[in-house]
């Protein structure tokens, strides 16, 4: 989807298909950890694409739900993005 998109060479529509990309990304990184899976079923289960590499998501797995936040936090920056919305809620919705 994400080639499709860039193929169209709009920016909105690259930008709307990378921010569902990495939603998809974090909620399945939270849930795969709060179900005590491995690494390897997250290799398994993440999307390519979206504007996190998906090397990042590895690199934090194995660390705290707090690391993990502040990656996002320091990844985007804009208040009013989709990912930030879902991260906002995420957060408020579940007890790390």
């Amino acid at each position: 989807m994400s080639a499709l998109a860039k193929q169209y060479k709009s920016k909105f529509l690259t930008r709307l298909v990378d921010a569902n990309i990495d939603i998809a990304n974090i909620r399945s990184f939270i849930r795969i950890k709060r179900i005590g899976q491995d690494l390897h079923f997250l290799k398994e289960v993440l999307a390519q694409g979206g504007s996190i590499p998906t090397e990042r998501y590895f690199d934090l797995f194995l660390k705290s739900f707090d690391d993990f936040f502040e990656m996002l936090d320091s990844t985007h920056t804009d208040q009013h993005s989709p990912v930030h919305t879902t991260l906002s809620r995420t957060r408020a919705h579940f007890q790390f």
